[in-house]
């Protein structure tokens, strides 16, 4: 039974990393994470499901009309995924595209409904049930079959949060602890759920198994903890002082993180007699929706501003006092106790190293940089070149050297001091005050790089020349032997020697160049991958025979030819580790003395293997995560394909790759040079498998390989069906071209033949008009000869009548012989005038010019002038027209009214009516003079409208006419586009209709 609460919990420190909008996560709230059995984290949010691969977001697709508020995530036992929305259950599933929501359950029609019909929950029982909740009730899923439990009313959830926490304890006995309190135990006999009325509580909005008999609670008014006996009663309640926890998370036994409403991250020890609790610094958001362990055992919190990532720091700061500041030399002495210094004072821990004492103070401005300590002595050397010996924390004895920087302190087994200062090297005896200067005795002069003590305590110095790697001090004689390297690698390069790391048949020399390995007389680079030759300073092996050294990039621990590197991310507080900063205790725990304060290996964090990576072909578009799926390359072509690991951050991710075809390796493990991107190029053409593994920053181990089956085939210019394709392609091209020839000498030939037949029927053509024209010749030679000929006659013989027989004339007989003489040169001028205009149009010598004019105004002008001609048969006029502007030549319409209205009087018996009509019908002006002769028959018509005719017959009172007149007006329509139609009856009359069209402005 817990005490109370104590507000500072057990040292846990965390590396938090947080995700929002800037990569590409929704900006509404985050309800829920969790992650596939391929490595992919899946985002519950108000926008949807995400999957988030640590650099980029993707959306999966929600179903038409269904709800984007997705709720909560379960990984069932099996591996597969399921998550909630507001309105449905779904599978994610994968193809070849990539993950997609499979729709498994709908949305019931209302509350009372088979299926839920607002899901809250969801949770998988031992058997493989999948257990889901909605406001009120409860559901079970099993082998596609719903099963609905009616709860009771009072369980009703308002609220947006879980309306029930679903809880398994040892014995596969599930229960249910409702939002509103209320407690059920499930019947799995009888399937129904039984009230625990006495164990009614507060709201309750969180839990997690503690144990198999026990539940931590995040209730209204604190954190509670549910133990239970063998009849499931109530032991005990915690209160936690009013802080609202949302979500649960497991660290270690008995120590759980808890995610907060509004106050942030809190870490939980139950460790011992009373709560001990301590808020987790740095946690950027106040509010969690809920926390998910990884696989990789990191903390992921769903917040209402992103995802924020807590990974325990593998190294972790032990003493509170000294979390930062410059941490000059650790040493540790035979009891075990760890001694390090800064800003000048040496602190010693406690026997259980969870406190610190100071044992020397600051003395000067002159740093203290190393030390060593034996039976309360403490010999401590500085940056000025000073040795000071204090005794249980008084000063006894002080040196000067000759240099400054006192770089290293040993003791051997006969109580001397050696001391490495600069490249000089000096022998101290204390109890007799003695100090030696031994540099001009070492045989290669400034060479003295480190100095240590082989396993039986004696002098070892490692020197700055490789063919003489290692001097011994020889103590019977009192003289120094170099130790020569019989054997070296000839790429072997000039180095500094930093650190000598002694070991039971090996000595490590860690240098400016990479650690080398002297054994046996034979100096060997020690190969450790891509930090073979990184600068060296600090080396320290454990009892299972790991190797960790300091790196410009970070901690290296090299064990089984394998390398972990240790960063910020592992709890590293600087990656400047000092000389003599690594320190391995008895209880193999590591510790490091960086620039910014000490911090010591978690042994309680094991190391765990990283899952396979997802590997994203950006040519195929697709997606692999399984084995020995097949991918088809071309040979000599370069293929990105995207690399994602379960560990976050991404940029902290490796991965390496190799080739191997049968059981022939092409390559050897190569590491992935960018940081997420492999580029794939294989020349040969066969069958190919590429491994791709993947490991994270610190403890993590290299996944299980991805193996994926490649096929390499030849371009498809070099593949045989396209060079068949390539020769039928030819093939065909010759035989279009050789029938594209020949189609084209055809052509050719008809062009040829049509343009024969073209100036053929334009020869006709000519011939056509050259007859046209004689016989319009011949008509005019005939008109000149025979029309023009009569009338002249006529006046000739008048005219010599009246010379000869004028005086025998009476006056009314000269009168009359006047008025035949003015009526035969009257019509000899109609006729020659009419002959003239025929003969223009016939040859196309008429000019068409077009105006605007008023047709009724014409019209009117025109009857104006045959009125004088009608009065003589006293014939009158009637007109019913109208009032439009027409576009047209006026002279060749009003030659065609005066031609027309000229018919009407000659062929109108006396006291006869001409009646003259206007009107418009479908886009055209229609007129039409109406005589009432004694009309025409269907011969004459016939004749009339021939092209060639010029037929004329003696008017009523025996009047002359040219034969012109409606050949004129029929060109003349014609060339306004116009048309003319003649009616007529014997004794009945004519009527001449001729059309224009209507010009619309």
């Amino acid at each position: 039974m817990l005490s109370g609460i104590n507000l500072k919990a057990s040292q846990i420190d965390f590396f938090i990393l947080h995700y929002n909008t800037h990569y590409n996560l929704p900006a509404d709230l985050i309800k829920d994470v969790n992650m596939d059995n391929k490595g992919g984290y899946y985002l519950a949010t108000d926008e949807g499901c995400f999957l988030f691969w640590g650099r980029e977001s993707i959306k999966l697709k929600t179903p038409l009309n269904r709800s984007n508020y997705f709720k909560k995530l379960l990984r069932k036992k099996d591996g597969t995924l399921l998550c909630i929305s507001d309105d449905a259950l779904y599978e994610i599933d994968y193809n070849l595209q990539g993950p997609y929501l499979k729709l498994l359950l709908g949305k019931g029609r209302s509350v009372n409904d088979t299926i839920p019909y607002y899901y809250k929950n969801i949770f998988e029982d031992n058997f493989g049930i999948i257990w889901l909740a909605d406001r009120r009730n409860i559901f079970s899923l099993s082998k596609g079959k719903v099963k609905k439990f009616e709860m009771d009313a009072k369980n009703a959830s308002t609220s947006y949060q879980r309306s029930y926490q679903f809880m398994e304890f040892a014995d596969n006995q599930l229960s249910v602890l409702s939002q509103q309190g209320y407690f059920y135990l499930y019947d799995r006999e009888q399937e129904v759920f039984v009230e625990y009325p006495d164990l009614l509580t507060e709201e309750v909005y969180s839990s997690t198994r503690m144990d198999k008999n026990s539940y931590l609670l995040g209730c209204k008014d604190g954190l509670s903890k549910l133990e239970f006996n063998q009849n499931y009663k109530l032991n005990s309640i915690t209160n936690s002082q009013g802080i609202v926890f949302s979500a649960f998370g497991k660290i270690e036994d008995q120590i759980f993180l808890g995610g907060s409403w509004s106050q942030g991250v809190f870490v939980l020890d139950f460790t011992g007699k009373r709560l001990d609790m301590k808020q987790v610094d740095d946690f950027p958001y106040n509010g969690v929706q809920n926390l998910y362990t990884s696989d990789n055992l990191d903390f992921i919190a769903s917040t209402n501003l992103g995802v924020v990532v807590l990974r325990r720091k593998q190294f972790e700061a032990v003493f509170d006092d000294v979390k930062s500041g410059i941490i000059n030399h650790l040493f540790i002495d035979n009891e075990d106790h760890i001694f390090f210094i800064r800003n000048n004072v040496i602190y010693k821990s406690t026997n259980d190293k969870s406190g610190l004492k100071p044992i020397v103070g600051k003395r000067s401005n002159d740093t203290n940089l190393v030390m060593h300590y034996s039976n309360d002595s403490v010999l401590i050397g500085t940056s000025d070149g000073n040795l000071l010996l204090y005794y249980k924390g008084k000063l006894i004895e002080e040196l000067q050297l000759e240099q400054k920087y006192v770089i290293d302190i040993v003791k051997d087994k006969f109580g001397f001091y050696w001391i490495q200062n600069g490249h000089e090297l000096y022998q101290v005896d204390f109890s007799i005050h003695k100090l030696i200067n031994h540099t001009a005795n070492i045989p290669t002069q400034n060479s003295v790089g480190a100095i240590a003590l082989d396993t039986d305590s004696l002098l070892t110095i490692g020197t700055n020349e490789w063919q003489e790697p290692i001097i011994q001090f020889d103590y019977k004689d009192n003289i120094f032997h170099g130790v020569k390297s019989e054997f070296f690698p000839d790429s072997i390069q000039e180095y500094n020697c930093l650190k000598l790391l002694i070991l039971k048949d090996s000595l490590l020399i860690g240098t400016s160049k990479g650690i080398y390995v002297f054994k046996q007389d034979t100096l060997s680079k020690l190969e450790v991958g891509e930090y073979s030759n990184e600068e060296v300073h600090a080396m320290a092996s454990d009892s299972i025979g790991a190797l960790w050294f300091s790196t410009s990039k970070g901690l290296i621990k090299w064990e089984d030819n394998e390398c972990c590197i240790f960063t910020d991310l592992s709890g590293i507080p600087s990656k400047t580790i000092n000389r003599d900063g690594i320190l391995i205790d008895q209880q193999q725990a590591v510790w490091l003395a960086t620039n910014n304060g000490v911090v010591r290996f978690n042994k309680n964090i094991q190391s765990v293997e990283a899952r396979k990576p997802v590997v994203v072909s950006q040519r195929h578009n697709r997606f692999i995560y399984n084995d020995h799926e097949e991918l088809e390359i071309t040979a000599d072509e370069y293929y990105i394909l995207s690399l994602h690991s379960s560990y976050l951050p991404q940029y902290a991710n490796q991965f390496r790759y190799k080739v191997v075809s049968g059981d022939k390796q092409i390559s050897s493990w190569e590491k992935v040079s960018t940081e997420d991107e492999l580029f794939l190029k294989i020349s040969n053409t066969g069958k190919y498998q590429l491994l791709i593994s993947s490991k994270n920053d610190g403890l993590s181990k290299w996944s299980s390989p991805l193996i994926i089956d490649i096929n390499v085939v030849l371009p498809f210019y070099k593949r045989w069906y396209f060079l068949l394709v390539i020769f039928l392609i030819l093939f065909a091209l010759v035989g279009v071209y050789i029938y594209h020839d020949r189609k084209k000498s055809i052509r050719e030939k008809q062009k040829l033949e049509k343009l024969v037949a073209q100036r053929t029927c334009e020869l006709r053509s000519s011939n056509k008009e050259l007859k046209a024209l004689n016989k319009t010749k011949d008509r005019f030679l005939s008109i000149i000869a025979h029309d023009l000929r009569s009338p002249f006659q006529t006046l000739i013989g008048i005219s010599s009548l009246l010379i000869q027989s004028y005086d025998e004339l009476s006056d009314d007989e000269r009168k009359k012989m006047i008025r035949n003489l003015q009526k035969t040169s009257e019509l000899s001028y109609d006729l020659l005038m009419n002959l003239l205009v025929w003969t223009r149009v016939q040859t196309g010598a008429f000019d068409v010019k077009i105006s605007s004019f008023r047709l009724d105004e014409l019209i009117n002008r025109n009857i104006e002038f045959a009125k004088e001609s009608a009065a003589i048969k006293n014939i009158q006029f009637e007109q019913n027209l109208i009032q439009l502007q027409v576009e047209a030549d006026e002279d060749m319409i009003s030659t065609i009214l005066r031609n027309l209205i000229s018919n009407a009087i000659k062929f109108s018996n006396h006291n006869t009516v001409i009646r003259i009509n206007m009107w418009t019908e479908k886009r055209k002006v229609y007129v039409s003079v109406v005589d009432q002769g004694r009309g025409m028959t269907a011969e004459e018509i016939g004749i009339i409208k021939r092209e060639d005719s010029n037929y004329s017959t003696e008017g009523t009172d025996r009047e002359k006419g040219t034969g012109f007149g409606l050949s004129i007006c029929r060109e003349f329509i014609k060339v306004n586009k116009g048309k003319m139609k003649i009616e007529s009856a014997i004794n009945g009359g004519s009527t001449f209709t001729f059309s224009l069209p209507i010009v619309e402005r």
